[in-house]
């Protein structure tokens, strides 16, 4: 068995990262392509997002475990930073994922939502505000993107400091002091 070094942390969590991504990046792709059954169905929209959740979650932990199987030395911190890597990466590939989503293959979808929201509050807004609206929706998709980024990365850090403490036996995940307990 071989011993764990910054290298094989980046080259794993490139790998865990991708097949992360690409789960959020299918979800977000099936959500935006059924927009229409899913809205009319909620329920099955909540459950789609739960699978997608729970798997990312599990799929996160099980990485943060298995590298600890294929390699000597991991240790809370080393497994930490892999799982902040993975978060990354995957972060980053589902961001794309929907800006893509949104700017290419399926455009219309800020534009239905905000046509219907302006449907029925469109008579309280003066012409500035609708012309504000108007201005900032070609900028939709990028903001999404970039809120998509940051929250993806966020949930994936605290989901993978949370499990990597658990898996590698370290009793508060957020503290520095017991990091050498294994």
């Amino acid at each position: 068995m071989e011993n764990i070094d910054s290298k094989i942390i980046r080259s794993e969590a490139g790998t865990a990262g991708l097949v992360l991504g690409t789960v959020s990046g299918a979800y977000c792709f099936i959500s935006y392509g059924c927009l229409g059954f899913l809205s009319e169905h909620m329920l099955v929209n909540w459950l789609l997002w739960g699978a997608k959740t729970f798997a990312c979650i599990y799929l996160l932990a099980y990485f943060i475990k298995t590298i600890g199987t294929h390699y000597k030395g991991v240790d809370v911190p080393q497994a930490r930073s892999f799982g902040t890597l993975v978060a990354l990466f995957s972060a980053i590939i589902t961001a794309f994922c929907q800006y893509a989503a949104l700017e290419w293959c399926f455009p219309d979808v800020f534009k239905t939502a905000i046509d219907t929201a302006l449907s029925s509050m469109g008579g309280m807004m003066d012409s500035n505000s609708l012309a504000s609206i108007d201005e900032a929706l070609p900028k939709l998709p990028a903001f999404s993107m970039g809120l998509t980024l940051v929250w993806c990365f966020l949930f994936g850090w605290i989901v993978s400091s949370i499990a990597a403490a658990n898996i590698y036996g370290k009793k508060n995940p957020f503290d520095d002091k017991d990091d050498d307990i294994i």
